[in-house]
């Protein structure tokens, strides 16, 4: 049993496609595999939740849909008593060997606590920081990184600055409104003439629960060793973690490899959501302060401009109409390998520490260059100056800098194309699962 976020065909990200893909290799590997996500949290139901339970590829998927509360209420975001009840039901009557968890987000922590009150052997995969985070990201609203799960009183400080009436006055005073506030509120008197108390009651909740819920998983897998090192931190024993990297199945790919840069072009690529934590509007900053020397650079973006609409306009703009950059809009997963043939460096201009892009890796798989941010986990995936190139990721300054190196030097990305090596495939990743599979069952 797989239970994820969300599965296609409605949605199609990293985790997604890693699930499906998983999915399909256990199914030929001849293991029977149900999947359990959510299809809708906009949905009014007389009996609160409503599962539509059919077939996708030939996979059995149950999907749930139900109407997200209104208020606000942290504790239904980690804890929804509503999706625990109908799992445990679910596992119950069928019964599966093992369940492998791949999102708390949305499903909430809740489907943990159900596996293990069946007896259940669970295994979860950390895709996120979002046992960690209410955010999801460790990604402040005014884009800087928060270092490492914190106590209720900063992630209370920090949910209120997505409001600009805290974030401004915080930004004025350089931090120190936010430090104060801070302080303060530890007092519980305090906090509750502010009106925090309540909140800060529920961010402790949740750290304290879902804490709990990782703690009675058989086994924690993360592809990402920023990952790996707070779980270590937070306390969970070693023995129970297990770092695994992302693969990739080229099984469908012909020509895996880019084709000869254009004479006179250094073609930039960028390839996914076009989300602020992605960094888009940073890559499109410093590729507009490039001078062209020995080659003249391109811009390809490509990303669906309607998913934040209000982001992608903001990405225009940056543009000033620059004929040298274009907007491809969305694209599928099959497309990948004819993009990146059509590309010479893909940079990834996250802000915060993506857990595992396979972006990346298919980057690689196509001996494409990767420029990166020098922050976990990015700067773990690309060798510095051997099949690709870091950059601060604070400095749009030296994003371009190092962007011009390749402009400048045209050997550059010829050296770092020989640097690359060989990408773990899927069946590696997957038959990793395996084993974990049957040492939590024995």
């Amino acid at each position: 049993m797989l239970a994820t976020h969300h599965f296609p065909p409605k949605y199609l990200g990293g985790v997604e496609l890693i699930v499906r893909r998983a999915a399909h290799w256990l199914t030929r590997s001849g293991h029977q595999v149900q999947v359990v996500c959510v299809e809708s949290i906009e949905q009014p139901s007389t009996t609160g939740l409503d599962v539509a339970t059919g077939e996708y590829e030939g996979i059995t998927v149950h999907r749930l849909s139900f109407e997200r509360g209104q208020t606000g209420n942290i504790h239904e975001s980690f804890q929804n008593p509503l999706i625990g009840q109908w799992f445990e039901r679910f596992l119950r009557a069928s019964s599966p060997d093992i369940v492998h968890i791949h999102s708390g987000y949305l499903l909430s922590g809740s489907v943990v606590e159900a596996a293990k009150a069946v007896g259940m052997p669970t295994v979860v995969t950390l895709h996120d920081y979002w046992f960690f985070c209410p955010r999801m990201t460790l990604l402040r609203p005014d884009g800087s990184r928060c270092p490492s799960p914190q106590a209720p009183t900063t992630c209370a400080w920090c949910l209120h600055t997505a409001q600009r009436r805290y974030r401004l006055p915080d930004r004025a005073s350089r931090g120190r409104l936010g430090l104060f506030a801070q302080r303060a509120l530890r007092s519980p008197q305090i906090a509750q003439v502010l009106g925090w108390q309540e909140q800060l009651d529920a961010l402790a909740a949740r750290k304290s629960y879902l804490g709990a819920r990782l703690a009675t998983a058989d086994m924690v897998i993360t592809p990402a060793r920023l990952v790996y090192e707070i779980l270590l931190q937070e306390g969970l024993p070693p023995e129970r973690l297990r770092v695994i990297l992302h693969g990739l199945d080229l099984s469908g790919w012909k020509h895996p490899e880019s084709t000869s840069p254009e004479s006179g072009h250094l073609r930039i690529g960028y390839l996914g959501n076009l989300t602020p934590a992605k960094g888009a509007h940073v890559l499109i900053s410093a590729f507009r302060q490039l001078r062209a020397t020995n080659a003249q650079p391109e811009l390809r973006i490509h990303g669906s401009v309607t998913v934040r609409p209000r982001y992608a306009q903001r990405l225009q703009k940056l543009t000033s109409n620059d004929p040298r950059i274009t907007f491809a809009g969305r694209y599928e997963n099959s497309d990948v390998e004819r993009i990146l043939s059509e590309i010479d460096v893909v940079v990834v201009p996250s802000l915060w520490y993506e857990i595992g892009p396979l972006v990346t890796l298919e980057a690689l798989a196509s001996k494409t260059p990767v420029v990166v941010g020098n922050i976990p986990n990015m700067k773990y995936q690309i060798e510095n100056k051997v099949d690709g190139l870091h950059y601060d990721v604070d400095s749009v300054a030296d994003l371009a800098r190092q962007l011009q190196r390749l402009l400048d030097d045209p050997s550059l990305l010829s050296w770092l194309r020989s640097g690359i090596r060989d990408v773990k495939n899927s069946d590696r990743e997957f038959s990793e699962w395996l084993g974990i599979y049957q040492d939590v069952l024995e």
